[in-house]
């Protein structure tokens, strides 16, 4: 087996050098661009909650002060309708934008040149859509078993305790829970993006036996990349959302593929590399 190295690139070295990536051609305002549209996304949502929400506080108003059974039951029902929207709108939508945003980020830090309409790239065919859904469709599942055992869970605690002090604990550790699967989940997948868009012609078979391989050499690589920025997205909220728009996402994007393309080159000078086709 091949042996884990030494040392780890510097990842504050390569947000460092995305600085004169985003400099060139206006790469910084198209980067900005598709942030934004990726944020007004967001927006729906937030439209489909606050339906949702205003649905629910509805329907169970009219139970009145005490328990209506009927009342709640629908209230559950109009909320897995909204999670199911929600995956909708994440799985023919979101995904897709998303990869579009790495697809530009991928192109610049090759030095070529990019522009808005790639944001929209894998809608170009259905090649190309079915393999950013494809290459996202474990995160996709993921997500889906961890919202509906979510909600079974606070099916149970209404049941079993309708105190909003209880519930509130329960909200935060389902957070709290949910937040450490993304970020495991983050780290076993850090180079899935980085080696479909580096070898855009390889089949998602290798990609994914590729990316796997990078993993469990570079255990920690993800979690220095992540850390390196946090104190950057942290500052973004301070300035409602400003930095994050006009800065941190788009160097976030373009150092991604600087810091695992210099993981690369040192994995193949290694000695003992394993061929993983």
């Amino acid at each position: 087996m091949k042996q884990s190295p030494k040392h780890y690139p510097e990842s504050y070295r390569k947000r460092h050098d995305a600085t004169a990536y985003l400099a060139v051609g206006g790469n910084r305002l198209l980067l900005s661009l598709a942030t934004i549209v990726l944020l007004s996304v967001v927006m729906l949502y937030v439209m489909l909650y606050l339906a949702y929400a205003g649905l629910s506080t509805y329907l169970l108003s009219q139970g009145g002060l005490q328990y209506d059974h009927t009342a709640y039951l629908t209230a559950y029902f109009s909320f897995f309708v909204f999670i199911w929207l929600s995956l909708l709108v994440t799985l023919f939508l979101t995904i897709p934008l998303i990869h579009g945003f790495f697809f530009m980020a991928s192109r610049i830090a090759l030095g070529e040149e990019t522009t808005l309409c790639d944001l929209f790239h894998s809608f170009s065919s259905a090649v190309c859509y079915w393999r950013a859904i494809r290459l996202s469709l474990r995160f996709f599942l993921i997500l889906t078993v961890l919202i509906h055992g979510m909600i079974l869970t606070y099916l149970w605690a209404i049941d079993l305790s309708p105190g909003n002090g209880w519930m509130i604990f329960l909200g935060a550790l389902l957070i709290l829970f949910e937040i450490l699967v993304a970020l495991i989940f983050a780290a076993m997948s850090f180079f899935r993006l980085f080696v479909a868009y580096a070898n855009p012609n390889l089949p998602l078979d290798l990609v994914t036996k590729k990316a796997q391989f990078l993993s469990r050499t570079y255990k920690s690589a993800a979690y220095r990349y992540f850390v390196d920025y946090l104190p950057w997205i942290l500052l973004s909220f301070a300035t409602a959302g400003i930095l994050f728009v006009a800065d941190t996402l788009p160097r976030m994007g373009i150092s991604y593929f600087l810091y695992c393309g210099e993981i690369e080159r040192e994995f193949y000078q290694s000695e003992d590399i394993i061929d993983y086709e």
